[in-house]
């Protein structure tokens, strides 16, 4: 593209942070018309307040489970028996007429969540829509943010850093090959992190508590942040995202992988057409 050295750097940095992978092999054609490598920050759905904002109204009429892994899904004659483990190591099953299954495919590909009578297609599918490496960081404030403020810091392997008003934490996102270098400073120097924030943001004074930190690629119910971008991604999607008997759904941004960016709407999208799908078979519609 021949542009100025800085910029020559910057342009894979901010596209990995995007995508989640690093984009030096992809040609300039894809990076120019595919989707899935244009940031269009209108086209994000977030939920200030949190993800639990959610689960709560949820569980006012259901009861919900956050300690439960399953490890097995199966059909009965008149619906589905789901085998989990707790916290506390006990063993049990639950039986509903249908499920929605929101892990990552890589969690079912690797054999920790076990679905009877998937098909090989669809186990091929979850095993090669991977995702991307992620760690996510709450770096705490002496004040609340008077403000939102954006930064994306390339040099440091921070990633994403965001202030919202009212937070009393920056978040830290790193993604791709930053992920690695953002986990080794919250390990190793995480006092540098607190000074590379407050370098960022004017005005930010960061605190001596703990940095709470998760590294997504490390936890075995996830594996990473989202699925990465791959020629193949919509059709190995579609291939995933297909029902097993009407009782077993699928849903998650994966399902909908390939097309567009890997934000949270992809996530949301999923999960209301997974509703409708199981809406219509309830009524007596085929889906």
């Amino acid at each position: 593209m021949r542009l100025p050295d800085e910029s020559a750097l910057a342009l894979p940095g901010w596209l990995e942070q995007i995508t989640g992978d690093d984009p030096r092999d992809v040609s300039l054609e894809r990076i120019c018309t595919e989707p899935v490598f244009a940031f269009r920050s209108d086209a994000e759905f977030t939920l200030p307040p949190g993800l639990a904002t959610l689960v709560d109204p949820l569980s006012e009429t259901v009861p919900v489970h956050t300690d439960h892994w399953v490890r097995h899904i199966g059909r009965d004659s008149d619906g589905v028996r789901i085998s989990y483990e707790t916290g506390h190591g006990t063993q049990g099953t639950m039986r509903a007429g249908s499920v929605v299954v929101t892990v990552p495919p890589p969690v079912v590909g690797s054999g920790d969540v076990v679905i009877e009578d998937l098909p090989a297609q669809q186990l091929q599918a979850a095993q090669e829509l991977t995702l991307a490496p992620a760690v996510a960081a709450a770096v705490p404030l002496a004040e609340p943010a008077p403000h939102d403020a954006f930064r994306c810091d390339l040099a440091h392997g921070c990633g994403f850093v965001t202030w919202v008003r009212g937070r009393h934490h920056v978040s830290v996102v790193a993604k791709g090959g930053a992920a690695q270098r953002l986990a080794h400073l919250l390990t190793e120097d995480p006092a540098r992190l607190c000074t590379l924030v407050e370098q960022a943001g004017p005005g930010t004074r960061t605190t001596d508590d703990p940095i709470r930190w998760h590294d997504w690629t490390a936890d075995p119910l996830a594996t990473g942040a989202f699925t990465l971008p791959h020629p193949e991604a919509a059709a190995l999607a579609a291939t995933w995202a297909s029902p097993v008997a009407e009782r077993i759904h699928f849903a998650g941004e994966a399902t909908l992988a390939g097309p567009t960016s890997p934000f949270l709407e992809r996530a949301r999208a999923s999960g209301l057409e997974a509703s409708l799908r199981i809406h219509q078979i309830t009524q007596g519609v085929g889906a």
